[in-house]
């Protein structure tokens, strides 16, 4: 049987690690002198002639988006062109290893990654009465080192007693997380709670589901994974924290590029539309699914420069989130929650790898503040009480 890393084309070597990163979605620029997100700086603005101002086109047409002018990434100083950063020099981006990647999934993995951000709407939504952008703050709140059904936990407990969550109540929630969630449940939004970037453009994501319709370009989630599959799945271990400057927004958006032209060449090739963060959460669940083969070898075999302490580390990944699994559905059922699969429970008919597939997609989309997900974490009972 064809391994998804075969499928992929990454052929693994043992001894390296894949770490997770943050997240990130923008597009939109902040003014660094008052805060405010702008949509374009004001060089590209209308009445320029050299950059005319975009606009989205018709809804649903495969040219309803616009891969922006890459002029508009320039620096005044410092690496004025993104793509003469050494990271990429290295590691070359490019909208072709995209398309490859998507090229390889399949068309369960295709619907599903098309389909993921309304359905986590739909779910931030029901989770905070019918509030999604309240609902999505809780979530990515409570994200940091835990997984995905905790996350949920956490969130949902939060509304349903009135009053969030806060240290040894939930798995590693700390005061700070507790302050901002009662924000949230104070009403403070997006604007208020989401400064930065990735947590803006995240926010907007759920709270709408979608793009706006009068964004002529698409929001794209460029994290670790990300970068890797547009880089072809070069990039190992170390390079993972240590290179990848996409905390830089204007590095970020040179990746996010990559995808916007990637989603433009899929929907002119397949004369259907393709959006840019449905292009990105494909990719990621082929790269996530490459990945959890390789948690499966090691638990087998080990890593032969790490021995039985790589097997142990491996095993714990898998059973963690297998315990967090039933730490949620338990209390799901406990208090009338009704789970849908491939968003609030696993997908049906799907156990083991495949299910641990999606959701680790979704804990990593969800994830958005340095959050190590594949970090062992063998969860007991829920973490507060179900009463």
């Amino acid at each position: 049987m064809t391994s998804m890393a075969e499928v992929l084309g990454y052929g693994w070597a043992v001894a390296d690690e894949i770490d997770l990163g943050n997240p990130a979605w923008m597009h939109e620029l902040r003014d660094p002198n008052t805060g405010k997100w702008i949509e374009t700086p004001a060089s590209l603005r209308a009445g320029k002639a050299e950059f005319p101002l975009d606009t989205p086109g018709p809804e649903g047409s495969v040219d309803r988006y616009v891969v922006p002018d890459p002029r508009r990434l320039i620096a005044a100083s410092g690496t004025r062109n993104p793509a003469d950063h050494k990271f990429w020099r290295e590691h070359p981006v490019s909208p072709q290893n995209i398309i490859d990647v998507y090229d390889k999934a399949d068309p369960g993995t295709r619907a599903q990654g098309r389909r993921w951000y309304s359905a986590v709407s739909d779910f931030a939504g029901m989770l905070a009465g019918g509030d999604r952008e309240k609902g999505g703050i809780l979530l990515s709140n409570y994200s940091p080192q835990t997984r995905w059904p905790i996350n949920m936990m956490n969130a949902y407990e939060s509304v349903r007693r009135g009053h969030p969550i806060g240290p040894g109540e939930g798995v590693m929630v700390s005061a700070d997380q507790k302050a901002k969630a009662q924000r949230a449940m104070d009403g403070e939004g997006i604007e208020q709670l989401m400064t930065t970037a990735k947590t803006h453009s995240f926010g907007l994501l759920i709270a709408r589901g979608d793009d706006s319709p009068d964004d002529p370009y698409g929001h794209v989630v460029i994290d670790t994974h990300a970068v890797n599959i547009a880089a072809g799945g070069t990039i190992r271990g170390a390079n993972y924290g240590e290179g990848a400057p996409i905390g830089d927004q204007r590095q970020h958006e040179y990746v996010a590029d990559q995808y916007r032209q990637a989603a433009k060449t899929i929907s002119e090739r397949e004369g259907r539309l393709m959006k840019p963060h449905e292009l990105q959460a494909i990719t990621w669940l082929m790269q996530v699914q490459a990945n959890e083969e390789r948690d499966r070898w090691l638990a087998e075999h080990g890593d032969p420069g790490r021995g039985k302490e790589s097997k142990a580390l491996a095993k714990g990944r898998i059973t963690g989130l297998e315990n967090a699994w039933k730490a949620w559905l338990a209390y799901a059922a406990q208090h009338g929650i009704t789970t849908v699969p491939g968003v609030s429970a696993p997908p049906p008919q799907e156990p083991g790898p495949i299910a641990m597939s999606y959701q680790a997609l979704l804990a990593q989309v969800i994830e958005l503040v340095g959050a190590d997900s594949m970090a062992v974490a063998l969860l007991g009972p829920p973490p507060f009480p179900l009463a």
